[in-house]
């Protein structure tokens, strides 16, 4: 496939890269600007311009750019003469920001990407939805090209995923920043919960999280979890804190009062 990339980002950067390197031809690396645009053209042999009147034709464009800025590249790419799939990789975002162009099509990774981590794209599933059956099965095919997983998935279902990895990722991101800070306090090395996290996360996949669940709050153990909140000094914290024993007592214990 011919696959011009608007964005220079993150996604941008980790999808085109196994693009390229599955065969597929980065034509064209639109960015707003320059310098990024001709850091990723450079890794996968396109063109940067800064300009969509430079985008050649192509068979997908993929739009890989912060969700509100969806509409307005959606717009933009309208006006050109590109006559291919438009194909955003936002979670959050409806297909419905692709019009007015007629063929659409969401492409979204379930990953984390960062610049200085290599992904695998093969582990990552990817999302997608489509305006008609043949754009939705040239998704497909994308993403067996570059040996990675496709799962069909409506603008709800792909919402609900989205809040769902938050929880799931995000969210545990910001409480091992917690950690980490009361681990400094305590004068202990981070990596010392290591083991810990990696165990947890295991567990929860192989047992379901209801079932993996331990700690003071599963056991209903309140003289515990009065002790842990003298011992946080941030506030907020200390409110996170109390609202997730909170939670976890209410799951585990209301329903057998």
């Amino acid at each position: 496939m011919l696959i011009n990339i608007i964005g220079s980002g993150n996604v941008a950067t980790h999808l085109a890269i196994p693009f390229a390197k599955a065969g597929h031809q980065i034509p064209c690396v639109l960015s707003r600007d320059i310098t990024h645009a001709k850091r990723l053209a450079a890794l996968v042999n396109a063109t940067p311009t800064t300009s969509f009147a430079n985008l050649p034709k192509a068979d997908v464009t993929l739009v890989a750019v912060s969700d509100n800025s969806i509409p307005a590249v959606a717009k933009a790419l309208a006006k050109t003469n590109v006559d291919s799939i438009i194909a955003h990789t936002s979670g959050a975002t409806p297909i419905e920001a692709l019009l007015p162009n007629a063929r659409r099509a969401v492409f979204y990774p379930c990953q984390t990407f960062s610049t200085s981590d290599n992904v695998d794209v093969r582990q990552v599933p990817f999302l997608i939805e489509a305006s008609d059956p043949d754009t939705l099965s040239a998704m497909s095919s994308l993403a067996s090209s570059i040996n990675a997983k496709a799962l069909s998935a409506n603008g709800h279902q792909r919402a609900l995923l989205h809040v769902a990895a938050v929880f799931a990722c995000n969210f545990p991101n910001h409480l091992l920043l917690a950690a980490q800070q009361l681990m400094t306090k305590a004068n202990l090395p981070f990596e010392t919960l290591r083991p810990l996290v990696e165990k947890t996360v295991e567990k929860a996949f192989r047992l379901g999280p209801l079932d993996a669940q331990t700690g003071p709050a599963r056991r209903g153990d309140t003289e515990t979890i009065n002790r842990h909140e003298k011992l946080i000094d941030n506030n907020t914290e200390k409110d996170i804190y109390c609202a997730l024993s909170n939670s976890i007592l209410k799951t585990y214990h209301d329903s057998q009062s």
